[in-house]
Parts: C-alpha cells; structure tokens; sequence
C-alpha cells in the first residue's frame, strides 16, 4: 500500500464496470448540483461541497473525460480534482443507501413523520437546552429530502408533497390519478397549450422501471467495480446484490476507493475538518486550524477558476457530463431529444415563459406543481444542442456508443449565442438560493446565496422561529449582522450555538 502512487497516477484509466459506476454517478450528479445543491449527505467532500456550481461542473467533467476517455491525459492531482473523484465516489455510495432505502419503503406502512407528543417532547427538550426550533426544522426536512430524493429515483414518481411532509410515501394509482386531475384543472384554464405541456413532459421524463434489475442497478454496479478492483482476488466480504446492510456497503466503498487511489497528506489534513461542524471547530484549535486551511483552498481554486471562467466553458463541460451515457436512465436521453429539439425548442422556451406569467398572476397556489412544470420545461429547453451535435455526428462518421467519439463531435461545434446559455446557466438554485436567469457567473451566484441566507434569516427569530407581529422588529446581531432574534432573552439563549456561525459571517462580511 506504501508504494501506491498519489492520486490519479495510483488509480489509471477506469476499466469497463467501474468507467460505468463512474459515468453514471456524474451524469446523475448534473441536475443534483444545477437543482439542490445542498442535496448531499453530511460527509459529503467539504472542498467540492464549498464550490459553486460552475466549479463543480467543469471539475467533474475534466475528470470524467481524464479517467473515461482514453488517449486523453489523466486529471491534475489538484486538491480540488481529488474531492471530486472523492466526491463522486460518495454520490455512488448514497445512491446504494437511497436504492436499500427504497426497498425497504416499498414494504412498509404509511405513517407521520412525527408523532404530535414526541415532537412536543423534543421541543421542550431543546428549548430546555437552549437549542432553537430551527435544528428540529433541520432534521425534519432531511427526512423529507431523503424521501424526495427516493421519489425522483422513481420509486413513487408521484407522490403529492403534503404526503411527503407528513411521512405517507405510500403509492397507489387513486392518488396517483387524482393528482394527474387536479394538475390538469390547474393548468387547463386557455392561457397554456396543454397538449403542447404533455409532449414536453415526455420528452423530459423516462418512466420509472419496477424490475428486480433496475431496483439493485447501482449495487450491482458496485460489485461489478470492486470485482475489477481486486484482479482475481478473494472477496473480503459477503455481499450479495439484494443485501440491504448498508454497513457492509459501505465498506465496500471504502475498500474500492482505497484499492487505488492513494491521498495526499494535504488531502488527508483537510479531511479533519467538515464545515458542518460550526461548534466543534470553534472548541478544537487543530479543527479550527484545518477549517483555515480548507478556507484557504477554496479561496485559492475559486479565485483562479473564476479569472478565466466563461459562460462556453460552463455550458460545454454540463454537455459533457450529459454524453458520458449513451442512454441516461435518469431523466431524458439525450439522443432521444436531438431530433425533436430543433422542432420543439422555441415552443419549449415559449411554454416556459407562459408559465412563469401565470404563476406571478394566480400566487402560490399548487407551488410545487408549478415549480416542477417549470424545471421539467427547463430541462428540455437544455438539450436544444442535442440536435446540432447529433448532426456532426453523424456527418464524421463516428459512433453513438464510443464516449471519445461523442465528445469528440461536440468539440468541433461552435458556441451558440450567448442568450440561448442563460436559460442553462441561470437556473443554478438550491435549498436556499434562487438565481434569475441573468445572473449566469459564478460571482453572481455566490452574491445571490449569500443575499438569500441573509433574508431568510431575518424573517424568524434564530432561536424560536417566531416571526414579529406587525409592525414589530426583531433585533439584530451586532457582530454578523445576520442573526435576527425576537428578544433579548432568545438571543442570550441562543449565543453558545450561534457563538461559531456569528463568527464565520462576520468573517465572509469582511473577506
């Protein structure tokens, strides 16, 4: 193990099982990092999870084409470079857990996800503690996004968000029909083509599989790669494709990523710290001193990605992620759309925009049917390039199934002009950021961020989420500038918790 080579040298081109796992652990991550950002798990790569979403796209293309692509050369052995392979790696890992998790759903019973007097329990308890309702919040909508994330997988594709809320992930075609009633009532009203909706709509979407295949593809996958790993090898561990240990996969994973890929000791130091972890950084000087370090990286990558960043590089490496499989299994082929796009892309765009007037004009009933609509629209206005590159394919003679080939024939084609990349690069959001269309860079998304946290915080107390009566206001924290409070008694509460947090705004307000 001592001899292994740092980093990429160490890991070589991927072979055939886990160049898959690889392909489509990126392709997948695409709407991830365009859609929720923050839809990772906690120990997810603390330098990759700190970067905007530009940075991760071209960073995850420049290793996808270096580890897939051959007679191309290997990744940079950059920090940044190795959190995505990492990063990567761990997207593939959660995937196993929400593929076992959705195995288990499709066997059990509906029911809330909190039952009324254990949540009063923890309220008083945290309150007891000193700890505001924003962390019970916190926990809450972990389980809610773990279920969403389960339903986009495809295991119940149509669940109604109240259920979601409340714990009830149970499917069945009532519901599922009743839904599909009320979105068409809700849209039929003159001022939308629906027949024109329902093309987009399946255009954009690949109906869910049920088979037993489909439902172990990603550990399947797995195995598949470790087996390669090992060159022959006995198997450390008995596993099977069905097993639903998730212990025992993630072993797996831990074992396969360090048969070989060998991490620098810089790597290694930056691991000590997760940014999560505001409290324990502020009570551990080596932690402290790790998250300095980590600061410093992402600093120093940003500013240097950021002096050359332009919009083509952004838009081309997204295009590059989304040829890695030759048939997506999430969302919409690619090859599928080419043909159509050039004839549905303006009544694509078109569609979008009427959409979008009609929820400024009717409010925020049905928001997250409205917001879906426009995200599915959005997607397929995306792949409007599909149909220019499907040409030059096929003009060069080259192949649908060889990667090099497909990116080949996209690097020969020209940029389109620059309106048609706002409608891809301006709908970068997450949980707590919206960005408008034309706000397209990368400094303009982390501005935006940072203005969205910032008024999200000043609508509610930071200690008991009340919000102020009218006319009323909540006092601020003098040092961050961010913390809003209802009294002075939630804000002494509250200032052992929020003590770290005050510190690293005040820190970002002066940087």
């Amino acid at each position: 193990m001592n001899n292994m080579k740092v980093g990429f040298q160490g890991v070589g081109k991927l072979q055939e099982a886990e160049g898959l796992l690889f392909a489509s652990a990126a392709f997948t991550m695409v709407d991830c990092i365009r859609g929720a950002m923050e839809d990772f798990d906690d120990d997810q790569e603390p330098l990759f999870a700190m970067l905007t979403p530009h940075h991760r796209l071209e960073l995850l293309a420049e290793v996808a084409t270096g580890l897939l692509v051959p007679g191309t050369p290997l990744p940079p052995d950059t920090l940044q470079h190795h959190s995505t392979y990492h990063a990567v790696l761990k997207y593939a890992s959660m995937q196993i857990d929400i593929e076992i998790d959705s195995q288990r759903l499709e066997g059990s019973e509906p029911g809330p996800a909190w039952e009324e007097a254990d949540l009063r329990a923890k309220m008083e308890r945290m309150a007891a503690e000193g700890r505001g309702m924003l962390e019970l919040e916190r926990e809450q909508q972990k389980r809610v996004d773990k279920q969403a994330r389960t339903r986009r997988k495809g295991t119940c594709p149509e669940i109604d968000p109240k259920d979601l809320a409340a714990g009830n992930v149970a499917c069945n075609k009532e519901h599922t029909e009743r839904l599909r009633r009320e979105f068409e009532s809700f849209l039929d009203n003159g001022s939308i083509n629906l027949e024109n909706l329902r093309r987009a709509q399946s255009e954009a979407r690949m109906p869910a599989s049920s088979s037993a295949v489909e439902a172990t593809r990603w550990r399947r996958l797995a195995m598949a790669s470790y087996a390669e790993r090992r060159k022959g090898a006995p198997d450390a561990i008995a596993l099977s494709v069905d097993s639903c240990d998730t212990g025992l996969w993630s072993l797996q994973h831990r074992m396969m990523t360090g048969a070989g890929f060998k991490n620098s000791k810089e790597y290694d130091e930056l691991l000590a710290c997760q940014p999560i972890d505001f409290a324990e950084i502020e009570r551990n000087p080596a932690k402290r001193a790790a998250y300095e370090r980590l600061k410093g990286c992402v600093a120093a990558a940003t500013e240097a990605f950021e002096r050359c960043w332009t919009a083509e590089g952004t838009v081309r490496a997204e295009r590059t992620l989304m040829l890695l499989l030759v048939a997506p299994r999430e969302g919409y082929s690619v090859l599928e759309s080419s043909a159509r796009a050039r004839e549905n892309d303006a009544s694509r765009l078109s569609l979008v925009s009427e959409v979008e007037s009609w929820q400024e004009k009717h409010g925020s009933a049905h928001e997250q049917l409205r917001q879906n609509l426009i995200r599915t629209l959005r997607q397929g206005a995306r792949v409007a390039w599909a149909a220019a590159w499907h040409d030059e394919l096929q003009k060069r003679g080259l192949r649908h199934s060889v990667l090099a080939d497909r990116l080949s024939a996209l690097r020969s084609m020209p940029e389109p002009e620059m309106p048609a990349w706002a409608p891809a690069l301006g709908t970068f959001s997450s949980m707590d950021v919206e960005v408008s269309p034309d706000e397209i860079a990368p400094w303009q998304w982390r501005d935006a961020r940072e203005r969205s946290v910032r008024n999200t915080r000043a609508e509610v107390c930071e200690c008991c989420s009340m919000q102020p009566s009218t006319g009323a206001r909540l006092l601020k924290c003098g040092r961050c500038q961010v913390a809003r409070y209802c009294s002075a008694e939630c804000q002494k509460r509250m200032w052992a918790t929020h003590k770290p947090m005050c510190q690293m705004w005040a820190e970002m307000r002066n940087s």
